[in-house]
C-alpha cells in the first residue's frame, strides 16, 4: 500500500529541515582555517627535521626534566559536605632535535568520597563536562626560530591582563570541579607566532570545541543539577566545530596592549530546544564572532589595566554582549615597612556585562546571561606578608545585581622551598565556574598541603 504524507506532516518535515544546522557554514569555516594553516605553515615545515634521538636518550631526558607536585586538601563545603582529595601534577619537556622541543604534562585526582569522576583521558572530540580522574594539560611540539615559532598540540592559552577576572581569557578550558583550586586544561591548537620588533602577530587554529569540567552537583542544588543533567552540544568534534583566533600584541616600555578576533563557538552555552514535538533541550555554545582587546600601563609600583570582549552571536542564537574589566593594582613597599610587614599588594577591579542585542531565535529557551559571571561587580584582593614565610590573602566581591557577595581569607605558610601549608575559609556567593552564573551561597573551609619535587 502506497504511503501518503498529510499536509501537517509535510509542514513538520519542512520545519525539521530548517532546524538542521547548515553544513555549508561549517565547511566554509573549516576550509578557511585549513587554507590559512597550509599557507602559513608550509614554509615552516619545508625544512626537514633532524634525525630523532634514540628512544632511550629521549626517555632519559624527559625523566631528568620531570617535575612533580602533590597536593592534599581536606575540605568542608556547605552543600557537598566534607571530603579529602589529592592531585598529583606532572610535567616535563625535552629537545627532540636542535630545533624541535616536546612538552608533556597532566594531573591525576583521587577523591574520598567519590564525587563522580569517571572515564579515561578525554578525547579531543568529547563534549562531556564531567570531571575525570586523569587530565592531559600539555602534549605538544614546539619549534622556535628568530623570525617565528610554531606550536602543534595541546598547551595553555592565556590572553588576558586583568589580575582577578579577565573576560578576554576565555578560550582555555578549565577544571572547576574544585572551585578553590581551579586548573587550566589547555587547548588543542596549531599556533604560529610572528614576532616583529615590539609586536607579535599570532594565528591560532583551535580544531576542536572543548568544554570545562565540573563536579557532580548534589541534590541540595536542584537548579544547577537540572542544568547539568541537560545534554551537552552533540557536534561532530571535527575541524568545523573549532575556531580561528588572530591576535596582535604590542610590548613597549611602560605599557602593553593587544587586539584580536575570534571565529568559532561562543564563550557561554545557551539552553536551547533541539526538537519540535517533545521539545527536548540541549546546552549549546552558538556560533559567534568575537572582537577583544586590552591594555596595561605601569607607573613605578602602580599597574593600570583594562580589557574587553564583544561577542556578536550569529543567527540570533544568543545575546550579543560586551564584557569588560577595568582595574588597578599596586605593590606598596613603603607602607608595608611602616606597618611592620615584609610586603603588601592589593588589586581592585570592576567587571561589567552589557547586552547589546537580545537573542532572536525562538528555539533559545534561556540565553547565556545566566552563565556569565561578574556582570556588575566590584572585586578586591589584598595580599599581606607579615613575615618571610607567611602570606595572608583576603578577597571579596561586591555585586550590584542579583548575585550574592563572596568573601574569602587564605593563610599560607612556606615550610621549605618545596613544602607549603595553607588554610582558607569563606563564603562563595557568585559562582566562578563560568557555566551557570550565580548559585546558592556556599560556606567552605579548606586545609591544604603542597609538596613539589
Amino acid at each position: 500500500m502506497k504511503r501518503t504524507t498529510s499536509a501537517a506532516g509535510t509542514r513538520v518535515r519542512r520545519l525539521l529541515l530548517r532546524l538542521r544546522p547548515a553544513p555549508k557554514a561549517r565547511l566554509s569555516r573549516a576550509g578557511i582555517a585549513l587554507a590559512l594553516v597550509a599557507a602559513l605553515v608550509q614554509p615552516v615545515f619545508a625544512q626537514p627535521m633532524l634525525v630523532q634521538p634514540e628512544q632511550a636518550g629521549l626517555a632519559q631526558a624527559l625523566a631528568q626534566a620531570a617535575t612533580w607536585e602533590v597536593e592534599a586538601h581536606l575540605e568542608d563545603m556547605a552543600h557537598a559536605g566534607a571530603g579529602l582529595w589529592t592531585r598529583t601534577t606532572f610535567g616535563t619537556s625535552a629537545a627532540l632535535t636542535d630545533r624541535w622541543r616536546m612538552e608533556f604534562g597532566g594531573y591525576a585526582v583521587f577523591e574520598h568520597p567519590d564525587s563522580g569522576r569517571y572515564g579515561g583521558l578525554a578525547a579531543p572530540t568529547s563534549a562531556a563536562i564531567h570531571a575525570r580522574p586523569v587530565e592531559l594539560t600539555r602534549l605538544n611540539l614546539l619549534r622556535s626560530e628568530p623570525g617565528y615559532s610554531v606550536l602543534l598540540g595541546k598547551a595553555e592559552l592565556a590572553l588576558g591582563v586583568a589580575e582577578i577576572h579577565a573576560p578576554t581569557d576565555r578560550f582555555d578550558a578549565r577544571d572547576h570541579s574544585h572551585f578553590l583550586h581551579a586548573r587550566r586544561l589547555g587547548r588543542w591548537q596549531l599556533r604560529l607566532d610572528l614576532p616583529r620588533g615590539d609586536y607579535t602577530l599570532s594565528l591560532i587554529v583551535l580544531p576542536f570545541e572543548e568544554s570545562d569540567r565540573h563536579r557532580r552537583v548534589t541534590a541540595s542544588d536542584p537548579a544547577t543539577a537540572a542544568l547539568l543533567a541537560t545534554p551537552w552540544d552533540t557536534r561532530s568534534g571535527g575541524v568545523a566545530d573549532g575556531g580561528v583566533l588572530l591576535r596582535h600584541a604590542v610590548v613597549r616600555p611602560g605599557h602593553d596592549f593587544f587586539v584580536g578576533l575570534h571565529w568559532g563557538p561562543g564563550a557561554y552555552p545557551t539552553l536551547r530546544q533541539s526538537g519540535v514535538l517533545a521539545r527536548p533541550s540541549v546546552l549549546r555554545r552558538p556560533e559567534a564572532v568575537s572582537a577583544f582587546g586590552g591594555a596595561v600601563a605601569t607607573l613605578e609600583n602602580w599597574r593600570l589595566y583594562a580589557e574587553a570582549l564583544y561577542q556578536h552571536t550569529r543567527h540570533g542564537a544568543d545575546q550579543s554582549f560586551l564584557r569588560y574589566t577595568v582595574g588597578t593594582s599596586a605593590r606598596l613597599a613603603d607602607l608595608a615597612t611602616r606597618l611592620g610587614l615584609q610586603d603588601l599588594e592589593w588589586s581592585a577591579e570592576y567587571a561589567g556585562d552589557r547586552v547589546l542585542r537580545q537573542a532572536g531565535d525562538a528555539r533559545v529557551l534561556r540565553a547565556s546571561e545566566i552563565g556569565r559571571p561578574y556582570r556588575d561587580t566590584l572585586l578586591f584582593k589584598l595580599r599581606l606578608q607579615p613575615a618571610e614565610d607567611w602570606t595572608l590573602t583576603l578577597a571579596a566581591t561586591r555585586p550590584f545585581d542579583e548575585a550574592a557577595p563572596s568573601r574569602a581569607a587564605k593563610l599560607d605558610y612556606r615550610w621549605s622551598d618545596n613544602v607549603q601549608v595553607s588554610a582558607q575559609a569563606g563564603v562563595r556567593g557568585e559562582s566562578v565556574q563560568g557555566l551557570f552564573g550565580a548559585g546558592a551561597r556556599e560556606r567552605f573551609v579548606s586545609l591544604g598541603l603542597d609538596i613539589r619535587f
